[in-house]
């Protein structure tokens, strides 16, 4: 009797012990973390999903902790990133995504372009860090099954997944139901620009109007840009345009100023070949032009030397733009490559690419510009019948070589370098016999007629001499008449 009353009193007390651990456990207030520190404590990036699994770092990325940290501060609402590609921006979406399921579990909502996208987002990106990250796979209300995506003991599928405190609900912006069906505390917006309109509206406008009835709302934008705007949807331009419009400042390590990384600080050389010089390319400081940055991917302590600075400070909404100059897996090489050739090639569409998805800035083009050749016919300007417009002070003449002929164009020249053209003779033969170029003697010598009466000459020759096989036969001729300033 004695043995077993003293086995009960020592269930009991185990019992106590365990349920006193947990309640106390339970009290015990969490510490609050920032967006970055949890993502460094807590989150893994799941293997397949980038060139770099394991346990996350901010330090990698260290232009991403900020963002990350306004993006869970219960003081900022809205967050907007207009990014480049590869600089990790699917990567904060997963973290703050993860810091409020396991920090603030919420009702969350993640709209992507189309259902189509939703799906494989959710797939390819959730799915996998969830189950390599502990902490998320602890608060999952059941594992996922095979059977379609359900889960073996909730709804959870593949658009929603249910955890404790929250849910996690996956929406196409095509999908207008899916927009409108429930109220959401933290929205979070992944590639706006190829968010299309609905028969109900605006599908980023129909998300924010989920959030209407939370006081800490958070909502975060995120895409790469295509264009300034958009006639059948948003642009992360023009979200950004409304920010404080945050750009990326690191520190010169020759002279300490700051300056932002953006392309027009990258510089390069031709080789005497006139193709690029590979070891020339290089990012100089703007304040002292000392090279800061060589052909390769960015030294660690450049990135870990830079600060946001916003340019629009008096906007209540956070901005950021992320440029691939940033990236720490982006050799500088590549970029300026990429670009030669877009533009040796004349490429509209990958000059586009390039500055869409390297840049992360929008292409701009001049509609005044395409296929609107009647604005310049109208601004045409007829020579009078006299002679030639008497504003014209002086005359020279351009000479091109070739070897079956002379090309000559002659320009007039005015007040505040306004120019006109004169004329344009071709004088076909044998450049390398005397008769050809004795037809330009005569146009060099010929007396040209201006509406007001006066009489002018050639005033200055210049005559190619880059062809090698006639350079020569070049220097002969200019050097007997350099006196007639024919060079």
């Amino acid at each position: 009797m004695k043995s077993t009353i003293a086995l009960q009193n020592s269930k009991n007390s185990l019992l106590n012990n365990l349920f006193s651990k947990a309640f106390q456990k339970t009290l015990k207030p969490r510490p609050k973390l920032t967006g970055s520190e949890w993502s460094d404590q807590y989150r893994f990036v799941a293997p397949g999903t980038s060139p770099e699994p394991g346990r996350w770092r901010t330090s990698r990325v260290p232009y991403m902790k900020e963002p990350l940290d306004m993006a869970t501060s219960h003081s900022v609402e809205k967050v907007v990133i207009m990014a480049a590609s590869q600089v990790a921006k699917s990567e904060l979406l997963m973290n703050v995504m993860g810091y409020y399921m396991d920090q603030e579990p919420s009702s969350i909502m993640m709209v992507q372009p189309t259902v189509e996208n939703a799906e494989a987002f959710s797939k390819e990106r959730i799915d996998p860090t969830i189950q390599a990250t502990p902490v998320l796979k602890e608060k999952m209300s059941a594992a996922p099954s095979e059977d379609k995506g359900r889960s073996r003991k909730s709804s959870s599928t593949i658009r929603m997944k249910h955890f404790t405190g929250g849910y996690l609900a996956m929406v196409g912006s095509n999908s207008p139901s899916g927009l409108a069906s429930r109220p959401i505390r933290v929205l979070l917006c992944d590639e706006i620009d190829r968010f299309g309109s609905t028969q109900e509206g605006d599908p980023l406008k129909l998300a924010v109007q989920r959030t209407t009835n939370f006081t800490n709302k958070k909502i975060v934008f995120v895409s790469t840009p295509t264009t300034e705007q958009r006639a059948d949807g948003p642009t992360i331009y023009e979200e950004f345009m409304k920010s404080d419009q945050r750009g990326f400042f690191v520190t010169c390590p020759h002279c300490g100023k700051q300056f932002e990384m953006v392309w027009g600080n990258v510089h390069w050389s031709n080789d005497e070949q006139g193709y690029l010089d590979e070891n020339s390319i290089r990012m100089e400081c703007p304040h002292c032009n000392q090279k800061v940055r060589g052909n390769g991917k960015p030294d660690p302590y450049l990135l870990e030397s830079g600060v946001w600075v916003p340019k629009n400070p008096e906007a209540r909404t956070i901005g950021y733009h992320l440029t691939s100059l940033c990236s720490p897996w982006v050799e500088l090489r590549d970029l300026v490559e990429e670009w030669v050739d877009a533009n040796h090639k004349k490429d509209k569409k990958g000059l586009q690419e390039f500055i869409n998805l390297k840049l992360g800035e929008p292409w701009h083009e001049d509609e005044a510009d395409l296929n609107l050749w009647e604005k310049l016919a109208q601004r045409r300007e007829f020579y009078p019948e006299a002679g030639l417009p008497k504003e014209i002070l002086m005359l020279t003449c351009g000479v091109d070589v070739q070897q079956n002929r002379l090309e000559a164009t002659v320009f007039g020249w005015g007040a505040d370098f306004e120019s006109w053209g004169v004329c344009h003779r071709v004088f076909f033969g044998d450049t390398k016999q005397n008769e050809v170029w004795s037809q330009l003697d005569v146009l060099l010598i010929e007396n040209f007629h201006l509406q007001d009466g006066r009489e002018l000459r050639i005033a200055c020759t210049l005559v190619d001499s880059g062809d090698g096989s006639m350079t020569d036969t070049v220097y002969q001729y200019t050097k007997a008449r350099e006196k007639s300033r024919v060079f």
